[in-house]
C-alpha cells in the first residue's frame, strides 16, 4: 500500500477530511524517531514504546485540539508525570479518540482508527514529549 493509499484509507475509514488525514499520517511518521530503512513505523514492542508514539503524535495535532486520554485502570497504560495515559490512543477536546497502534505490546502496529467517544474530562492537552 502506498502512502497517498493509506492517507485516503484513513480518510475514507474517520470521515476525515483528506488534509486533515494527510496531516494525521504525517505526524505518525515524524513522531517515529527510529523508522525502519523502508520508512515503516516500528515503534519498541512495549506499552512504554507505543506510547511514545502517541505522546509525539498528540504534540504534533496539538493545534488542532489533539491531546492525551487518561486512563485510570485497565491494560496498556503508562504513568507519565504522576498520571495514567492509555499507551495507543489519543484524545480531542470533545472526548472523541483515535487507536494510534493496534495490538500493543505484541506488534504495536501502525493504526488510526476512530474508536468512539468518551467522558470530555479525560481529555489532557498535549504535553511536550521533551
Amino acid at each position: 500500500m502506498t502512502k497517498q493509499e493509506f492517507i485516503d484509507r484513513v480518510a475514507d475509514q474517520t470521515n476525515l477530511s483528506k488534509r486533515d488525514a494527510t496531516e494525521a499520517v504525517e505526524a505518525v511518521l515524524r513522531a517515529r524517531p527510529h523508522m525502519s530503512s523502508t520508512g515503516a513505523i516500528n515503534p519498541p514492542h512495549t506499552v512504554a514504546g507505543a506510547f511514545e508514539v502517541v505522546k509525539r503524535v498528540a504534540w504534533l495535532l496539538r493545534g488542532g485540539g489533539g491531546g492525551l486520554l487518561l486512563k485510570p485502570g485497565g491494560e496498556n497504560i503508562v504513568t507519565w508525570n504522576g498520571r495514567s495515559y492509555s499507551a495507543s490512543r489519543m484524545c480531542y477536546p470533545d472526548g472523541h479518540i483515535y487507536k494510534l497502534l493496534s495490538d500493543v505490546p505484541t506488534t504495536n502496529g501502525a493504526s488510526w482508527q476512530d474508536d468512539g467517544l468518551v467522558d470530555r474530562s479525560l481529555y489532557v492537552p498535549a504535553i511536550d514529549p521533551r
